[in-house]
This record gives structure tokens, C-alpha cells and sequence, in this order.
């Protein structure tokens, strides 16, 4: 028997000409055997390829169940994806970062399961070992994350409804899905899979330090630490050179020019000043620049609903 429940998948598709078609027949197929009613969301992110024709010219297969909704230009996943799950209607919401289709369709499944073990966000990851730059990452966040986190790669997240409606009145405009959900105090778990193939991203290297240097700013205080500590640097190479300043005054003073000593114990102690204040200026306008700032998130070119 089909499970009543109402689903909503949401799939990220950027110049995913080669996997979208495959993506689509084995989600519909999955989700008609599985549940009643479901409806898919394909984030179309700007592609340049055929994606959305692909979509249109295999359209009599998924029975008005496709939405795509095209981005007036790429917006990277994380902003994408926020504008499917706020479209979504669905009592649960799987969101899936890529076509490729990397894990086993069964997994999807076994999410759902966990899921109503008492668990209102699921990651799904795979099993094996994280590259370098990405445990260097995760590492590094962790340590200097208001919250400490075991975080790793995933391919789908499934989220019940009462805590995506909980998370989407946040007002985080720097978007990073894996820790603002386990920050939203909602039970978390996570399943693992074996891949069914290599998985790669398909960011480029500047996206990706664009995505690692936000993140840290946002949800961690590495950016005032490392204020912070230049801050005491300098402070300390400022003490360092009053002493040496009222040690040549002691110890040399027919050579000393008049007014020398006391310009240099003003300019040392006024940056050690100066280095300190800036520190809690930078937090107070961090802080004060994301409250006030009322961009919108993302810009939608069009939706459309493939019938």
C-alpha cells in the first residue's frame, strides 16, 4: 500500500543535460510506486545547456508531477535550493544537490523511514572518506563554530514540514543548509550509503572559496578571533616598543632628539588603543550589516509547470 504522505523533492540542475532526463524517470518511477501524491521541483540554475529542453521534450512522462523553476542567473546551490523548498508544499521535502543520482534510489526510502523514528531532518551521506579540502574545511568550521560538528558531504536531505516552516522564517542571508539546520534544534541524524559512482562538484574553485570564506564569517567567530589575535599581536609589539622606548631614554639620553620618547610612547600605546576598539567594531558592524540589509534572497526568471 502507498503511503499517504505528501512529498516534495526539490533537485538542483545546473548544465545537467547528460543526467537530468535518467534523474527524472528514476525519481517519478520511485515516488509513484512509493506514495500517492508527491510533486518534483527541478532548480533549473541558470543552465546554458539543454537542460529545460530535455525536460519539455520528455514531459508526457511525469503527468503535470514537474515544476521547474529557472533562475534569472546562477545563484549556486544554496540559494537555488531555498527557492524550491520556500515553493514546496509537501509534508516532508527531500532536497537533492545534484542529477547525477550518486546514491542507491533505495536510500531515499530508508530516509523516510529514519525520518519517522523521530527524526525531523535526515542527511544522507556517503560512506567513504572525505577529500582533503574538504576535512581541512570541516575542520576548521567545527573548531571555530558556535556549536561543535561532525560534518560531512551529503548527497539528499529529507525535512519534515513543521521544521522547514521553522528554518525558512530565519533570516540567515549567507545560506548553508548542513549547519543551519542542525542549528535549528530540531532532532538530526544521519544515514550512510555507498555510492554508486565518483562523486564530484561541479563548483569551480572560486566558488567554492567564494561558499568556505562566507560560512566561516557567518556561523563561526574565526573572523574575530583572528581580529582579536592581530589585535594582541600588535598590542604586544606596541608595549614592546614603549620598553624600548623608555630603555633608550634611560640608557641614552644625550642622544635622544627632544620630544623623541614621548612621540614614540604615544604612538605605541594610541595603535595598541586603535587595534583593540577596531576589534569590537568589526563584530558590532558584522552584525549590524546582516540585520539591516532586505535584499532578496534570490530572483526567479520564470516557473513553469510541465504538463
Amino acid at each position: 500500500m502507498k503511503e499517504k504522505t505528501f512529498i516534495s523533492v526539490v533537485a538542483y540542475a545546473h548544465n545537467s543535460e547528460k543526467t537530468i532526463v535518467e534523474f527524472l524517470e528514476k525519481i517519478y518511477l520511485f515516488f509513484s510506486e512509493k506514495f500517492d501524491s508527491f510533486e518534483i521541483i527541478v532548480i533549473n540554475d541558470a543552465s546554458t545547456d539543454k537542460t529545460l529542453a530535455l525536460i519539455d521534450k520528455h514531459k508526457q512522462n511525469y503527468s503535470g508531477k514537474v515544476t521547474v523553476l529557472t533562475t534569472a542567473w546562477k545563484h549556486n546551490r544554496e540559494l537555488a535550493m531555498l527557492a524550491g523548498t520556500e515553493m514546496a508544499i509537501g509534508d516532508f521535502i527531500y532536497e537533492i544537490e545534484s542529477t547525477d543520482l550518486e546514491f542507491p534510489i533505495e536510500s531515499l526510502w530508508e530516509a523516510y523511514e529514519k525520518s519517522g523514528t523521530g527524526f525531523d531532518v535526515v542527511f544522507a551521506s556517503p560512506n567513504g572518506k572525505l577529500s582533503k579540502s574538504s576535512k581541512i574545511f570541516y575542520k576548521i568550521l567545527s573548531k571555530f563554530s558556535y556549536q561543535k560538528l561532525e560534518l560531512r558531504t551529503e548527497s539528499f536531505k529529507l525535512i519534515t514540514r513543521r521544521a522547514l516552516n521553522s528554518i525558512l522564517k530565519t533570516k540567515e542571508k549567507t545560506r548553508y543548509r548542513k549547519i543551519i539546520y542542525r542549528f535549528s534544534g530540531f532532532p538530526t541524524t544521519t544515514i550512510q550509503f555507498k555510492p554508486t559512482k565518483n562523486i564530484r562538484s561541479n563548483m569551480t574553485l572560486g566558488e567554492k572559496i567564494e561558499l568556505a570564506v562566507g560560512v566561516l564569517l557567518t556561523f563561526s567567530d574565526i573572523g574575530l578571533k583572528l581580529t582579536l589575535f592581530l589585535s594582541i599581536l600588535f598590542l604586544t609589539i606596541s608595549i614592546s616598543i614603549g620598553i624600548y622606548t623608555i630603555s633608550i631614554y634611560l640608557t641614552e639620553k644625550s642622544l635622544i632628539v627632544a620630544g623623541w620618547t614621548t612621540t614614540m610612547l604615544f604612538l605605541s600605546f594610541s595603535f595598541s588603543g586603535i587595534f583593540l576598539i577596531l576589534t569590537i567594531l568589526g563584530k558590532y558592524l558584522t552584525i549590524i550589516l546582516e540585520e539591516t540589509k532586505d535584499r532578496p534572497a534570490y530572483f526567479i526568471q520564470s516557473i513553469r509547470r510541465i504538463k
